[in-house]
C-alpha cells in the first residue's frame, strides 16, 4: 500500500542524476550535494595545471570520469535498491547496511580521486619549479650582459666627456648638465633638482637640531655626577652608628664590608717602601697599618714615650696606646689630611640616596623633554638611561649605574661625530641650491615657463582682479594727475560723496595708480623707473592688495622703450617683481599652504597655511573714515604744535625783551661784554688787575653771549628769490609757523571735516554696511563682497569711503608731440651758449660789497659782520669784535697803521658787572658778588 503509485510517479532527479524527491532524506540530499561539489572542486583545481602537464591531466580526466561513472553507477544501483527496500518495506537494519556500502563506495571513490589530484599536484610543482630555475638562470644571464654593456657604455660615455672637456674647457658638472640639458625643458629639470636639495637640505637642518638638542640633554653635569655617586653607592643596611656584636665600630665594620666591593687591592710598591722607610715595619706589603710598627721594626715616632711630637700627635688625635694603630686600617697620612676613604669622616652615599637623586633629575629630563615640540625616541636618551638604572636592583644598582654612564659618554662623543657630518651634508646640498638655482635663472626655458604659470595665475585670479580695478577706478578721476588735493575734495562732493584729506593725498601722490584711468598705450611707454616719482614704483610694499591686483589688472602686455643700454629689461623685471609680490599677497589673503620644512614624526615635507594678511595690507585705512579716537590724534597733534610754537615765542620774548618792558638777555649780554672789552683795553685796570685777569672775563662774557645769541639765531630773507633761511629760535618759530598756516589740511578743514563725520556717524565701524555700500559699485553679490573686502579686522577705522567715479571711464590716448632731436653740431652750438648764460650769472657782481660791507660794519657802531660781504653796509651780525682805531683807518684807506704814542694812564672804575664783583671780592665788601655774577 506504501508504494502504490509510486511507478506512475516522475521520479525528480538533478543533472547528474541524484534524486531529489521526497523519498531521500534531506541529510542524504546534503551528503551527495556536498560530494559531488568536492569532486567538482578537485576537477577545477586539476584544470589549471600548466601545459607541460597536459597530458596527465588527460589521463587523471579520464580516471576521475571513470570514478564518477562508477560512483554514479553505484549511487544508481544504491537508489534502485533503496526504492526496492522501500517497496518492499525493508527494515531498519537493511537500510542501515546498504547506506554503509554506500558510503563507503563514496570514500573509496574520493579517495582514489584524491590520490589522483596530489600525484597530479606533485608533478605540477616540480615542473614549476624547473620553469623557475629557467627563469632564475635567464635572469642572471640578462643581469650579467647589461652589466657589461653598462660597463661598456659608461667606460665610452667617460672617454666621450675628456674629449669634450678639452674641446669646450667646461668643468665635467657644467658639461653633465649641458648635455643633460638639451634633452628636455631645462628650467623644470633645474628646478626639480633644486626643490630635491631644498628638502634634503630641510632634513639635514632638522637633523642638526635634533643632534644639537640631544647634546644638549647630555651636556647636564648634574646627571653624570650623579650616575658617578651611584655607581660608588653601598646598600644602606652595611652603614651602621653604633658598634656590632662582635665589638667592632661601624666604620671597620664597613670597611670590611666594602673590602669585596672594592676589591682586595694591596697598596702600590712605592707606598709599601714609603711605609717601611718611616714606620720601619718589617711586612711583606700587605694593607696593614704602618702604625703597628711590624715585627722587628722601630719605635713608632708617633707613639709617645719621650717622642717630642707624642704630645702634638695625641692632641690631633693621631696617637693611642698603640701610636696610631688605634684605628684599624688608616694610616697617619689618612689622619693628618683629615681623613680618607672609608674614614669615620668620609661621606658614604647609599643606594638610597642615589635613586632619590636620580628620581628627581629624571622627573626634570621629562619636563625637559615634553618641551619640545616633536616627541621621537631619540630625545629620551637620559630619561632611558635614568629608568634602566632606576628599574635595577639593589645588587647590580651601582654596575648599571657605571655601565649607564659610560654608555652616555660613548654617546656624547658618536653624537659629535654625526653632527660633523651632517653638518657637511648641509653644506653641500647649499651649494647645490644655489647651483641650480643659477641653472634655473639661467635656463633659455625661464620666460617661456614663467608666462605659462603667470597665465595660469591670471586666469585664476582675473575675476578678482577686475573686481579690484573696477573698486580703484571709482575712486579716481581721468584727470587727477592734474588735480589737487582740495580740488579732488570738491570734485567728489559735487558728485554727492564724502571724501577725507587723507584718501585724496593718497590718491594724489601714489602715481602708480593714476595707471587705473590710463591707457594701456600710454602706461607701455611710460619711463616710470627715473625721475622723482620712482619710489612710488618701487616701493610696491605701500600698497594693499587690492590697489595691487588693481594696477596689474591694466598692466600692458608688453613695455615698450626697455632696451636702453645699461637697463636692458628693467621694466620687464619691475613687473615680475611686482607679479611675485602680488602671487604671495593673493596667496596669504586666500589661505594657501606652503611648504614649511620637515616633518621627523610623519617623514614627509611639512606644509602650513600662510599667515593671513594685515589689515593694512588687507585696505589701506585711508579708504575708511577715520574712528574717533584717529581724529582726536589728529587734533591734539596740531595742539601739541601750537604748544610748542608758544613756549618758543616765550623763550624768544625772554632773549629779546618786549616793547616799554625789561630788557632782554641777549642785550643785556651785549652790554656786559661791550663793558669787558672797554675794561680789557684800559691799561689803568690792566695794571690793577692784571692783563689775564681782564682777558678771561672778556672771553667768558664773548662767549656767554654768543651762546644766548646762537641761541635767538636769525632769519634772513632772500632778495632775489624771497627764500627764507636761518638759524636758531628764530628760524624755528618762522618754520612753527609756516607748518600750521601750510599744513594740508589745517587745523580748521580737519576739525570740518570731523564735523561732517560724526554728524553722519561715518565714524563708527560696520562691515555689512561697507559690504552694501560696495555692493552698488561693484555690482556683485553682498556675500562675495562681504568675503572678499570686508572680513578683516577694522580697529581704527570707520565705514568705508564710497567711490563716486565712473568704474568703466573710456581711456583715451595721449596726444604726444613729435621729437625734433639735434644734429651734433646744433647740440654743440647750444652747449656753447648756455655755458656762456651761465659764466654771465656766475661772474655778474661777483666781489661787490667786501670791502663796503666790512667799513659799513664798522661805520655802524665796530661790529663786523658775515653779512655785511654779501649785502655790502648796514649793521653787522650779532657775535662781532669792536675794531680798534687803527684798524678803522686802514680800511678807510688812510695810509698805514701810525707809530703808537705813550699815553698817560688815567685811573678808571671796571664798568663789567664781572670785574666789579672781582673787585668786590679782591676788597672783602661781598664775599659772594663773584659766584652770582
Amino acid at each position: 500500500g506504501a508504494t502504490e503509485g509510486v511507478e506512475d510517479e516522475e521520479v525528480e532527479k538533478d543533472e547528474d542524476g541524484i534524486i531529489l524527491g521526497d523519498d531521500v532524506t534531506d541529510e542524504e540530499q546534503a551528503k551527495r550535494i556536498k560530494e559531488r561539489s568536492s569532486i567538482e572542486l578537485k576537477l577545477h583545481l586539476l584544470q589549471l595545471a600548466q601545459a607541460e602537464a597536459n597530458d596527465a591531466k588527460a589521463e587523471m580526466e579520464a580516471q576521475l570520469e571513470e570514478a564518477r561513472q562508477q560512483q554514479q553507477k553505484l549511487i544508481e544501483d544504491a537508489k534502485k535498491e533503496t526504492e526496492q527496500a522501500l517497496r518492499a518495506e525493508m527494515d531498519e537494519k537493511i537500510q542501515t547496511e546498504i547506506q554503509d556500502k554506500i558510503q563507503a563506495a563514496k570514500e573509496t571513490a574520493i579517495a582514489e580521486a584524491e590520490q589522483q589530484a596530489l600525484k597530479l599536484q606533485e608533478e605540477l610543482a616540480h615542473n614549476q619549479k624547473q620553469v623557475a630555475e629557467l627563469q632564475e638562470n635567464a635572469e642572471k644571464e640578462k643581469q650579467k650582459l647589461e652589466q657589461t654593456l653598462n660597463e661598456k657604455a659608461e667606460k665610452e660615455l667617460k672617454e666621450q666627456m675628456q674629449i669634450l672637456k678639452k674641446a669646450t674647457g667646461m668643468a665635467e658638472a657644467e658639461l653633465e648638465w649641458a648635455i643633460e640639458s638639451s634633452n628636455g625643458n631645462s628650467f623644470l629639470m633645474a628646478e626639480e633638482k633644486k626643490a630635491f636639495h631644498e628638502l634634503e637640505y630641510s632634513k639635514m637642518m632638522f637633523e642638526m637640531s635634533k643632534l644639537d638638542k640631544m647634546m644638549y640633554l647630555l651636556k647636564n653635569p648634574n646627571i653624570g655626577r650623579a650616575l658617578t655617586s651611584a655607581s660608588k653607592s653601598i646598600a644602606e643596611e652595611r652603614v651602621l652608628t653604633k658598634k656590632d656584636s662582635r665589638g667592632k665600630d661601624k666604620d671597620e665594620d664597613m670597611e670590611d664590608d666594602k673590602a669585596p666591593l672594592l676589591g682586595s687591592r694591596k697598596p702600590p710598591p712605592f707606598l709599601a717602601q714609603l711605609r717601611k722607610k718611616t714606620v720601619g715595619g718589617g711586612g711583606d706589603g700587605d694593607d696593614q697599618s704602618v702604625a703597628s710598627g711590624g715585627s722587628g721594626g722601630r719605635p713608632n715616632p708617633f707613639g709617645g714615650g719621650a717622642n717630642p711630637f707624642a704630645a702634638a700627635a695625641a692632641a690631633k688625635g693621631l696617637g693611642g696606646p698603640g701610636g696610631i694603630g688605634g684605628v684599624g686600617g688608616r694610616g697617619f697620612l689618612s689622619q693628618l689630611t683629615g681623613g680618607a676613604r672609608g674614614g669615620n669622616k668620609g661621606k658614604t652615599i647609599t643606594i638610597k640616596s642615589a635613586r632619590e637623586k636620580l628620581e628627581k633629575l629624571l622627573k626634570g629630563e621629562k619636563k625637559q623633554v615634553e618641551l619640545i615640540p616633536f616627541k621621537l625616541k631619540d630625545f629620551n636618551v637620559i630619561v632611558d638611561a635614568l629608568e634602566k638604572v632606576l628599574g635595577s636592583d639593589d645588587v647590580d644598582f651601582a654596575a648599571t649605574a657605571k655601565k649607564v654612564n659610560e654608555e652616555l659618554k660613548a654617546k656624547d662623543k658618536e653624537l659629535k661625530v654625526q653632527l660633523l657630518k651632517v653638518q657637511q651634508s648641509n653644506t653641500k646640498h647649499e651649494g647645490q641650491i644655489e647651483i641650480w638655482n643659477e641653472r634655473m635663472n639661467t635656463a633659455p626655458e625661464r620666460a617661456k615657463e614663467l608666462a605659462k604659470r603667470e597665465q595660469e595665475w591670471l586666469e585664476k585670479q582675473k575675476e578678482a582682479n577686475e573686481q579690484c580695478l573696477k573698486l580703484l577706478r571709482s575712486y579716481i578721476p581721468s584727470n587727477i594727475s592734474s588735480m589737487s588735493v582740495k580740488g579732488y575734495l570738491e570734485e567728489v562732493k559735487k558728485k554727492g560723496g564724502l571724501a577725507t584729506f587723507a584718501l585724496a593725498e593718497r590718491l594724489r601722490e601714489k602715481k602708480m595708480l593714476h595707471w587705473c584711468v590710463m591707457h594701456k598705450d600710454d602706461i607701455a611707454r611710460e619711463n616710470f623707473l627715473m625721475g622723482a616719482n620712482v619710489s612710488c614704483f618701487k616701493n610696491l610694499g605701500d600698497y594693499d592688495v587690492t590697489e595691487l591686483r588693481a594696477v596689474y589688472a591694466c598692466l600692458p602686455a608688453v613695455f615698450e622703450l626697455d632696451s636702453t643700454p645699461g637697463k636692458v629689461g628693467q621694466k620687464l623685471e619691475w613687473k615680475n617683481g611686482l607679479i611675485t609680490k602680488l602671487k604671495s599677497m593673493t596667496a596669504q589673503q586666500d589661505g594657501e599652504t606652503v611648504k614649511s620644512g620637515w616633518d621627523p614624526v610623519k617623514e614627509v615635507e611639512k606644509e602650513e597655511k600662510l599667515q593671513p594678511l594685515s589689515p593694512v595690507n588687507e585696505r589701506n585705512p585711508a579708504y575708511y573714515y577715520p574712528d574717533e579716537g584717529i581724529m582726536e590724534a589728529k587734533i591734539n597733534h596740531f595742539v601739541g604744535i601750537e604748544e610748542r610754537l608758544e613756549a618758543l615765542k616765550k623763550r624768544k620774548r625772554e632773549l629779546e625783551g618786549e616793547e616799554g618792558g625789561a630788557v632782554g638777555l641777549v642785550a643785556e649780554m651785549k652790554t656786559e661784554r661791550d663793558h669787558a672789552l672797554e675794561d680789557f683795553r684800559s691799561e689803568y685796570l690792566q695794571q690793577e688787575y692784571g692783563k689775564d685777569v681782564l682777558k678771561t672775563l672778556k672771553a667768558d662774557a664773548e662767549k656767554a653771549y654768543k651762546k644766548l645769541a646762537d641761541e635767538l639765531g636769525v632769519l634772513k630773507v632772500g632778495e632775489k628769490d624771497g627764500k627764507v633761511t636761518g638759524k636758531g629760535l628764530l628760524y624755528k618759530i618762522w618754520q612753527s609757523e609756516q607748518n600750521i598756516k601750510n599744513a594740508m589740511p589745517n587745523k580748521a578743514e580737519l576739525l570740518e571735516e570731523f564735523a561732517k563725520i560724526r554728524s553722519q556717524k561715518l565714524h563708527v565701524a560696520d562691515a555689512e554696511n561697507d559690504a552694501a555700500t560696495l555692493c552698488g559699485v561693484l555690482e556683485v553679490g553682498y556675500e562675495e563682497v562681504l568675503n572678499r573686502f570686508c572680513k578683516f579686522d577694522l580697529n581704527g577705522r570707520g565705514q568705508v569711503i564710497g567711490g563716486v567715479f565712473d568704474t568703466e571711464p573710456e581711456l583715451k590716448k595721449k596726444e604726444r608731440s613729435a621729437f625734433k632731436k639735434l644734429s651734433d653740431e646744433e647740440e654743440a652750438r647750444q652747449r656753447k651758449l648756455d655755458m656762456a648764460k651761465a659764466m654771465a650769472a656766475r661772474t655778474e657782481g661777483g666781489g661787490k660789497g667786501v670791502k663796503e660791507g666790512l667799513l659799513g660794519g664798522v661805520n655802524n657802531g665796530g661790529d663786523v659782520g658775515v653779512s655785511g660781504g654779501a649785502g655790502g653796509g648796514g649793521e653787522g651780525d650779532i657775535g662781532a669784535v669792536k675794531t680798534s682805531a687803527s684798524m678803522r683807518a686802514m680800511l678807510e684807506g688812510g695810509g698805514g697803521v701810525k707809530k703808537k704814542e705813550p699815553k698817560k694812564v688815567e685811573k678808571r672804575e671796571p664798568k663789567s658787572k664781572a670785574l666789579k664783583a672781582r673787585a668786590s671780592v679782591l676788597a672783602g665788601s661781598d664775599g659772594g658778588a663773584l659766584e652770582k655774577a
